[in-house]
């Protein structure tokens, strides 16, 4: 498990899982889950799609309440306490080998 911010190598890290062969998330990035489509995805990585989803809600929420927006914008702790349920859920899942920023 590897968070950063900026140049700490999540990156780089990431692709090394990959090269290895283990199911790996990177932010907007995975692999090793396969591309079939008529499997549903397995657990961590619909969790992991899920925490995403709520922090770019709430950025774009954010961005556009700054320039005028009137969309009803989820609480700071209502998008906290989702993306924690869902990291739970990613970490506890057994689909997932490594995680990079999430």
């Amino acid at each position: 498990f590897g968070a950063g911010f900026g140049t700490t190598a999540t990156h780089a890290m990431f692709t090394a899982t990959c090269e290895l062969g283990l199911r790996s998330l990177h932010f907007f990035n995975h692999c090793g889950f396969g591309s079939d489509k008529s499997t549903a995805p397995l657990p961590g990585l619909l969790a992991h799609i899920r925490v995403i989803r709520a922090h770019l809600a709430l950025v774009h929420c954010i961005q556009g309440a700054q320039w005028g927006g009137t969309q009803s914008c989820p609480s700071v702790k209502e998008t906290f306490d989702t993306m924690r349920w869902h990291i739970d859920q990613v970490i506890s899942s057994r689909d997932v080998a490594a995680i990079h920023d999430t």
